[in-house]
């Protein structure tokens, strides 16, 4: 297996290469992550036997049928006349022009194995990184909500000391205890959240994860939307369905040659007493019923195959623009969002205005709570930036 994965590796780079261009750019994702997926993840393994499959299969068919050996003993009577011999090999073979379109076919389909394969890998690595940003997401939401929190035991001590010491009333008390009961609901689903992401990861690299440490989200990075589409309209998504086309058209050409007679040829032998007769036989099939529809039939399956060609491309111009838009209108979110916190000052200043008298409880916990909202909703839109781009950059792998 380790020798299949070798060659399904340099494939994959040929095929890239010709599929993209030699400018093609994968976008970052930690090393160790990506090596896990490859070497670890079980779809991948299934996809590489499977190709070997395929590879085995495309070579059946493409010989003649095996040739056909008689023996025949017959006993004469009266005695006199004595017995009789029969030996014959006969072999039966198509029209030339068959062999050579079954092996046409063969090829095409080892290349849809590999494609398959080129598009499951496209899948896995998606998935991959989808949850390492997911999982970053979500591990800055929890240090954001862990300070936040750790920020309002401190005020409900503050005030449970007031309130013994009438300095404060139990309406205000009540007001921060039911902040510090949100946020630790708030805390368990950011936990619950990266339990599931850890998971996930566990799943796509085999159950092997490796050590990824704690990173900051990835830089959004630019697109062109021609150069994008032009990605797309060679992934494998498409080739697959461009070579579906090519197959029926090579399986109507060799049901077109099946159409035609077939034919055999052979030796004969036949031997009685002292009398032997040897030559050749030749024979040739007529070809009335076996193959009427077949080639009707393949002309079809073209006509079906083509038109799923066609609503492919739009399907994947029109994601590929839907997802743009919605890349630009987060862009737009996050730029809006960055501009309201920083009129807000921070959370500091509003700590330093509480406790100058400047402002009363429930006006910080509002606005603070303001502020603390807008930076969870801000790495949410960050970790929604990058996953949309995810999806996006899915054509690099």
């Amino acid at each position: 297996m380790k020798t299949m994965k070798f060659r399904i590796k340099i494939s994959y780079f040929i095929l890239l290469a010709i599929f993209y261009g030699a400018d093609c750019q994968v976008p970052e994702m930690p090393a160790s992550l990506r090596d896990a997926v490859l070497d670890n993840n079980l779809v991948l393994k299934t996809m590489e036997a499977a190709v070997e499959m395929t590879g085995f299969e495309s070579r059946t068919g493409l010989s003649p049928t095996d040739p056909y050996i008689g023996l025949g003993y017959l006993d004469g009577s009266p005695a006199s006349i004595g017995n009789r011999v029969d030996f014959s090999v006969e072999q039966e073979f198509d029209f030339p022009g068959v062999y050579m379109n079954r092996s046409k076919a063969g090829k095409l389909k080892r290349d849809m194995g590999m494609l398959e394969y080129l598009q499951e890998r496209q899948v896995q690595l998606t998935r991959a990184r989808a949850l390492w940003i997911q999982r970053t997401g979500l591990e800055l939401s929890i240090a954001l909500i862990q300070a936040r929190l750790n920020d309002a035991q401190q005020l409900k001590s503050h005030y449970e000391k007031m309130v013994q010491e009438g300095e404060a009333s139990q309406l205000a008390l009540s007001q921060v205890s039911l902040q510090l009961v949100d946020l630790q609901s708030s805390l368990d689903d950011a936990r619950s959240g990266l339990t599931q992401a850890e998971l996930g990861l566990a799943e796509v690299c085999g159950g092997e994860v490796p050590v990824l440490g704690h990173t900051p989200l990835p830089s959004s990075r630019e697109f062109n939307s021609d150069s994008l589409l032009a990605r797309y309209m060679v992934a494998p998504a498409i080739k697959m369905k461009e070579n579906q086309v090519r197959q029926r058209e090579m399986e109507r050409k060799i049901a077109a040659g099946k159409a035609l007679p077939r034919f055999s040829a052979g030796y004969y032998s036949e031997s009685v007493v002292n009398e032997r007769f040897r030559g050749v036989n030749v024979g040739m099939s007529i070809p009335l019923w076996e193959s009427r529809n077949t080639v009707k039939y393949s002309t079809a399956a073209i006509s079906v195959a083509s038109a799923e060609l066609d609503r492919i491309r739009v399907e994947q111009r029109t994601r590929l623009l839907g997802k743009l838009d919605q890349r630009e209108k987060l862009l737009q979110t996050i730029a809006a969002m960055e501009n309201a916190l920083e009129a807000v000052n921070g959370e500091e200043l509003l700590a330093n205005a509480l406790e100058a008298g400047e402002i009363s409880l429930s006006e910080y916990i509002l606005t603070s709570e303001y502020y603390f909202s807008g930076m969870l909703k801000l790495i949410r839109y960050r970790t929604d930036l990058l996953l949309v781009e995810n999806d996006l950059q899915k054509v690099y792998w």
